[in-house]
């Protein structure tokens, strides 16, 4: 924001694997936690931000990629 005063478009590209195989069958309840709050809340929380941002400069665009 202090380099360019506002956010026009926010893109969104949150993913971890970890370098492990990700099938539903083969990670852990653990691993599967770890997974969701980086692509869930890591999202949820970059809009959470942004969004105030953009509304108050008129608009803007987001884009979640999973």
């Amino acid at each position: 924001m202090a380099t360019f005063g506002r956010i026009d478009v926010l893109v969104n590209n949150a993913a971890t694997v970890a370098g492990r195989k990700w099938d539903v069958d083969y990670l852990s309840s653990e691993e599967y936690a770890v997974h969701t709050e980086v692509n869930f809340f890591g999202v949820l929380l970059c809009m959470q931000k942004a969004i105030p941002v953009m509304i108050e400069n008129g608009g803007g665009s987001i884009v979640n990629i999973s």
